[in-house]
């Protein structure tokens, strides 16, 4: 329970507790067509998912993370 399936990465940035996300099992970041160098980067990334947050959007990572190379 302490895990979500789509998160973080506890080794990288994290976003503001404030924004509601837990650690995930797949990273948001790691589904990014560029890799975030910067928190800046992160946050952007991490803000933009736990505002559109939804099935599809969880079911889109999963996808991205399980096809790339």
């Amino acid at each position: 329970g302490r895990r979500a399936l789509v998160g973080y990465d506890p080794a990288r940035p994290h976003p503001p507790e404030a924004w509601g996300l837990r650690p995930g099992i797949v990273s948001i970041l790691d589904t990014l067509d560029a890799p975030a160098t910067t928190i800046v980067e992160a946050h952007r990334a991490y803000w933009a998912y736990a505002r559109n947050q939804s099935a599809a959007l969880d079911l889109d990572i999963l996808v991205r993370a399980l096809t790339r190379p």
